[in-house]
């Protein structure tokens, strides 16, 4: 049974988009004949677990993505890249695009934002021991225990304003990916943690979430997510008719 959850645990940490290895070398938006090639970052282990809510969700958005860019004579190219380094590489160019963004008014300066295509519900977990009687963000913030989250992820405007709490972020420790985030908790070096609800499904399915003993806390923001692009390479124009087909497509998110 524990070497079974054990796998399982394994398969969860490389569903939570940090297990790409392989490093591309980053290249510029190009134009091949009469189409342009726009690069995505890439998560190919998400792929690779057909079995996973995640898996069926990111593939959908793929091809979503796919059939928006045919629209405009654009194709999609595929490259894997470093944890973490995304949002960096987007805001220099070299990469073009990016799935399942949540928008703030900070990565409005660097990124189109076409869409929604769904949403992201991300809730406070942590082992049952921990929990109390926790029900908000301000409860959270009066309680001594320590939390993770993804430092490049944004949960919501009523969370930023909480991590610009002095005596919070003390007890609120950010970190590079979602794996790291999850093996603090796990491993007991932190109460409490941010995921998924996607994440947290398979969890459960998986009966990994009922032997760490976990329980969801609280909804720490529900809010809507879309295709973001480079503004680097992606011009006003081209975004406007990019959104104008992808409402055509009757694909938004409601």
């Amino acid at each position: 049974m524990m070497s079974r959850l054990a796998n399982v645990y394994r398969i969860i940490l490389s569903l939570l988009f940090i297990s790409v290895i392989t490093v591309c070398a980053p290249v510029s938006a190009e134009v091949v004949g009469n189409k342009c090639q726009l690069k995505l970052q890439y998560h190919k282990e998400l792929i690779n677990n057909n079995n996973s809510d995640i898996s069926k969700k990111y593939a959908s958005e793929i091809k979503n993505l796919e059939l928006l860019l045919a629209k405009v004579g654009c194709l999609l190219v595929k490259v894997e890249v470093p944890p973490g380094r995304g949002f960096m590489l987007m805001e220099e160019g070299q990469l073009d695009v990016m799935i399942a963004i949540t928008k703030n008014p900070e990565r409005q300066k660097h990124f189109h934002f076409i869409g929604p295509h769904g949403r992201e519900r991300n809730w406070l977990i942590g082992p049952q021991s921990k929990l109390l009687s926790l029900s908000n963000l301000a409860e959270l913030e009066r309680s001594k225990l320590t939390m993770s989250a993804t430092k490049s992820a944004f949960y919501g405007d009523d969370f930023e304003k909480l991590k610009n709490n002095e005596q919070f972020n003390r007890r609120f420790l950010l970190v590079a990916n979602n794996k790291q985030k999850l093996d603090l908790l796990i491993k007991g070096r932190v109460d409490l943690t941010v995921e998924n609800e996607y994440v947290i499904t398979d969890m459960i399915k998986s009966g990994l979430f009922e032997q760490l003993k976990l329980s969801k806390l609280f909804l720490i923001d529900d809010c809507y997510i879309y295709y973001a692009f480079s503004k680097k390479n992606i011009s006003d124009k081209l975004a406007i008719e990019l959104q104008s087909h992808w409402e055509k497509m009757n694909l938004i998110a409601r």
